[in-house]
């Protein structure tokens, strides 16, 4: 008798014995799982075993032995996909350590989508970054007399910037969230379409950068930027800035789910994660995000950023 090559328990789950699982998948896909579990797949090795046929090695590879752990697991073809696999994993893992520190979980199928888009938003990053970084280069270094400052205790600090491309009419949003050892929790890097006046562009980034922690439920403590109009208004409850007026009601209104939140404005110098972030999506034109990870040449200004 063949043994089973998933354990019992992992059988009853795949198969509709609990909320985890297939029970909501089509009957093909039931049928296939079964057959994994089951060690019955007719791979190569089946069939020759089946004296069906004398091949045995892999049809996709041509290069070893074909069994359901090289087909599914070991092969060229499936190696890709065990990528997906693992970042679902890790995810999973991700998710289960925000629950353990207080945070609500997301929905499964939240969850799910978030790790494919995570790892799309990563080789998409991984695969253009290099060009992006050749017509919107990062500074070789920081103002030293105005380095970020972290937050203290348990607060986080939301730093937020824009970068315009009048040509296209577009605007790079670059957000980044920090605890007070310095670690990166969050960041993100989208485009938005227009061209505004420069007080006008930092207010509407203030309003995506808000929307979007807010979503990931970050408790954030401080809202950074380097815009002196928007951070005064916002501080102040100035009419300074008149014609955007309603757009400024909407930002402070997000501000209202932080109700010990504090507006400071800061040097460019000690916003440079999040000016930086903004310029690289406007050589990507997709929209990046990313959860306790940042691309590695971002990682210099993190470091050089924070003071000793």
């Amino acid at each position: 008798m063949r043994k089973p090559i998933i354990s019992q328990v992992l059988i009853h789950k795949l198969l509709g014995g609990s909320s985890f699982g297939l029970c909501n998948s089509p009957q093909k896909v039931k049928i296939f799982a079964w057959r994994v579990i089951h060690n019955a797949l007719p791979v190569a090795t089946s069939l020759v075993r089946r004296k069906i046929s004398t091949d045995s090695t892999c049809s996709v590879c041509k290069k070893v032995w074909e069994s359901i752990g090289h087909a599914l697991f070991g092969c060229k073809y499936a190696k890709a996909e065990m990528e997906q696999i693992i970042w679902t994993f890790w995810s999973i893992w991700t998710e289960r350590n925000r629950v353990v520190h207080g945070f609500t979980t997301k929905p499964a199928p939240t969850l799910a989508s978030f790790a494919v888009n995570y790892l799309s938003n990563f080789w998409t990053t991984k695969g253009k970054y290099h060009n992006a970084a050749s017509n919107n280069p990062i500074p070789a270094q920081v103002a030293a007399n105005a380095p970020w400052k972290p937050p203290t205790g348990t607060n986080l600090k939301l730093n937020v910037d824009a970068a315009l491309d009048a040509n296209r009419n577009i605007i790079g949003v670059g957000v980044v969230v920090r605890n007070s050892a310095g670690r990166v929790l969050a960041a993100l890097a989208k485009l938005i379409i227009g061209n505004f006046a420069s007080h006008e562009m930092e207010a509407n980034v203030m309003f995506h950068s808000l929307n979007w922690v807010i979503q990931l439920q970050l408790p954030i403590g401080i809202v950074e930027t380097d815009a002196l109009l928007v951070a005064n208004a916002l501080q102040k409850g100035s009419t300074i800035i008149t014609y955007d007026h309603d757009l400024l009601i909407d930002v402070s209104s997000l501000l209202s789910f932080f109700p010990q939140v504090n507006i400071v404005h800061a040097k460019r110098s000690a916003n440079m994660v999040a000016h930086c972030l903004a310029k690289f999506v406007l050589g990507v034109d997709e929209t990046c995000s990313w959860l306790e990870d940042l691309p590695l040449p971002f990682y210099f200004i993190i470091v050089n950023n924070i003071p000793v």
